[in-house]
């Protein structure tokens, strides 16, 4: 029996992932998205199109959200330093849970052509005769190879494509839990809070609301101590219990990536995009717009090079060159918040400001 080839194949049905894979589809490409849950699937995450670039992008790819997709939106963001420092930062912000606003930009990936494999784990790359070979693992533990010759590692933080394809790289992650809890605070509903317990850019912890869920966010091990005590100010009852606890890794990775070269997210005709690529935009940690644009460009370079007979690598790297410029200049800001807090929490307050500005 003749064995199918795919085009593309995608791995990871995130925004990244579904863009790529559209814009595949898009220019005639044979393009199949695997995805290790089944649709639709949660994510930890803020959940916001944080910033004019993701919102642009989210509208030129996929036109309007659709009011079931999102939740009430903030009108800011809002920094605390300790208990006696905040600054507010009003801007429109448009917010949904990652599993209703990812499996909707699926859906226009899907209207467009791609077909979708979901409960497919990837387990294994070789490369063969024109491509890649990619073994898999169904949801009852039945094993497939699919056959393709151009992949898009579009499958997060904890990738799978890129530790099989950058066996050597060692990679640095930063935990983030999530608690969810049904009690209510008297704070800004309509705002997304940063809480920095130390006169620092680290630790901290966020709060927010979503359709009467308070969502308690970040690396909390870390100052599990201080939070009840920030929070009983805004009527947090110490007794208070999560409905559910979740969670998930950041990597961290933009020395690597930004600076010193020693990590670049494409090899011939393997691309990673998003956080697979550790495009996270420094401090805030969001990353739908920069998992949408790496996306485009994974989609753009895969075409060029099929019209040319040529790697996509080339291609990719040099139009990521913008979006590394950007992520590095916002790096350079966040790491410059170590002498900004020795001026004391007026000083950084003024900086995350300033950041967050940038990044919006």
């Amino acid at each position: 029996m003749e064995t199918k080839w795919w085009d593309v194949v995608v791995v990871g049905s995130g925004p990244g992932g579904s863009v790529a894979a559209k814009k595949c589809a898009e220019s005639g490409l044979e393009t199949l998205l695997i995805e290790k849950k089944k649709l639709p699937r949660d994510k930890v995450c803020s959940g916001m199109i944080l910033g004019q670039w993701a919102t642009d992008l989210v509208q030129q790819e996929f036109g309007d959200i659709p009011t079931n997709v999102l939740v009430e939106p903030y009108n800011g963001v809002t920094f605390h330093i300790g208990r006696e420092e905040s600054i507010t930062v009003q801007t429109a912000i448009s917010v949904g849970w990652r599993k209703n606003l990812d499996y909707w930009m699926c859906r226009g990936a899907i209207e467009k052509g791609v077909q979708i494999k979901d409960g497919t784990r990837l387990s294994g790359i070789s490369e063969v005769q024109g491509g890649y070979e990619l073994e898999v693992v169904g949801e009852n533990k039945e094993t497939g190879r699919i056959y393709t010759r151009f992949i898009v590692g579009a499958d997060g933080a904890n990738s799978t494509v890129r530790k099989l394809k950058w066996p050597d790289l060692k990679v640095r992650y930063r935990p983030v839990l999530r608690e969810c809890y049904q009690v209510k605070l008297s704070i800004e509903k309509e705002q997304f809070h940063w809480f920095f317990p130390l006169v620092s850019a680290s630790p901290r912890f966020d709060v927010n609301y979503k359709e009467g869920h308070f969502l308690l966010e970040g690396n909390l091990k870390a100052v599990r101590g201080t939070i009840a005590e920030i929070l009983k100010d805004y009527g947090f009852p110490p007794e208070a219990k999560p409905t559910w606890v979740d969670g998930c890794v950041n990597p961290d990775l933009h020395d690597e990536l930004l600076f010193t070269g020693s990590f670049v997210p494409a090899k011939n005709n393997i691309l990673l995009v998003g956080d697979a690529g550790a495009m996270l935009f420094p401090f805030t940690h969001e990353g739908i717009g920069s998992a949408l644009k790496s996306g485009i460009l994974a989609g753009e370079s895969i075409v060029e090079a099929l019209a040319r007979s040529g790697r996509a690598a080339p291609s990719y790297l040099r139009k990521f060159e913008g979006v590394k410029s950007f992520l590095k200049e916002l790096e350079v800001l966040r790491r410059g918040m170590a002498d900004k807090a020795k001026k004391g929490p007026r000083a950084l307050l003024e900086a995350m400001a300033e950041l967050i500005k940038r990044t919006l």
